[in-house]
């Protein structure tokens, strides 16, 4: 029973913690597309709720919470998408369908042919190594969400 209450007063703090957060960051919220804009909107959120020990319901709560303009309302269709194919609104199904909008395959295509290509040349060594570090960035972002994709879909099946 200890233990019960216990949980429950930490999901509570947890809770404070959120909304005294939220309340500071209204303006870092995603408003339309940018792809570095949305890789870095959900690494901040994502360290955020390390810290806070989030539950995936809070997280996803949050995340919606910060979408404006035109990122809120592509959220209305895409939730509608999500619910009509069955899927759980998660904080990994959030992402798939966030990063399928705001940093779609095209992009994600360019950066790989990017460092692909990447040469020092007459580049500086810590501006050669920078750039590897954004791009490696990018790729590994990229191949655990098909992965992931790839494993939802695969569930589906």
């Amino acid at each position: 029973m200890r233990e019960m209450a216990e949980a429950m007063k930490r999901q509570a703090d947890a809770a404070d913690r959120m909304l005294q957060h939220i309340q500071g960051d209204r303006d870092d919220r995603p408003q339309g597309y940018r792809a570095r804009d949305a890789e870095e909107w959900i690494q901040e959120l994502e360290k955020l709720f390390k810290v806070l020990r989030c539950s995936d319901e809070h997280k996803v709560q949050y995340a919606l919470y910060m979408l404006a303009s035109e990122a809120e309302n592509w959220w209305k269709g895409a939730r509608q998408l999500m619910e009509a194919h069955g899927t759980q609104l998660t904080w990994e199904n959030f992402k798939i369908v966030f990063f399928e909008k705001y940093y779609p395959v095209s992009v994600r295509n360019e950066k790989e042919i990017e460092f692909m290509q990447m040469k020092q040349g007459d580049m500086p060594f810590e501006e050669f190594i920078a750039m590897y570090e954004e791009l490696t960035f990018h790729l590994i972002g990229s191949i655990m969400l098909m992965r992931h994709g790839r494993l939802c879909m695969s569930r589906r099946l």
